[in-house]
């Protein structure tokens, strides 16, 4: 998975893109309290790890269950993730 693959999967699913810059897609969701703030990131580089995408929080502020998700290695793992994420799940 590299950028361009992971921003088609965003893009279809109408995810709106607040950011996207060499540390990842950053992506907002609305819960009831407040808003929270995610990163998409993918690997890169000659790393072992290139063809991971991992979905994190950006901040330290939100809740202890918003741990990092992932390694997503293909486009449909990574949907299923995201619309799990948008549902609050």
């Amino acid at each position: 998975m590299n950028r361009v693959r992971t921003r088609e999967v965003v893009d279809k699913l109408g995810i709106p893109v607040v950011r996207s810059d060499g540390l990842g897609i950053e992506v907002h969701r609305k819960t009831p309290l407040e808003v929270e703030r995610w990163r998409i990131t993918t690997g890169g580089g000659i790393a072992g790890n290139s063809d991971q995408v991992w979905l994190s929080p950006v901040s330290r502020h939100t809740p202890t269950f918003a741990i990092p998700r992932g390694p997503y290695w293909n486009k449909t793992q990574l949907e299923r993730a995201l619309r799990a994420w948008r549902r609050g799940e």
